[in-house]
């Protein structure tokens, strides 16, 4: 079922989204690539303990973050090729 469709599916019955693994696939009878959910199965209770935990960890809002923070430069200066306008007639 289309995503929304599965969150009301799953609010309907009670069950927290974070409880569940959900299978999530393409539907193989649209002609566009569309996402389809479904509920596989419960989380054993060790397991939705890490869930839990790893939710409410700022290491998880900055993995998810629209705009994670930037620290410095991603790429190094390099020294290379520098285009001089004195070049520029150079093989005419």
């Amino acid at each position: 079922m289309p995503m929304q469709a599965y969150a009301q599916h799953l609010a309907s019955h009670n069950t927290p989204v974070i409880s569940v693994v959900t299978r999530c696939s393409f539907d193989p009878d649209s002609t566009i690539p569309k996402l389809i959910f479904q509920a596989f199965r419960a989380l054993e209770e060790q397991e939705l303990n890490l869930v839990i935990s790893l939710a409410q960890s700022g290491e998880t809002d900055e993995a998810i973050s629209l705009n994670p923070p930037q620290q410095g430069q991603p790429f190094a200066e390099v020294n290379g090729f520098v285009y001089s306008s004195a070049n520029a007639n150079q093989g005419d």
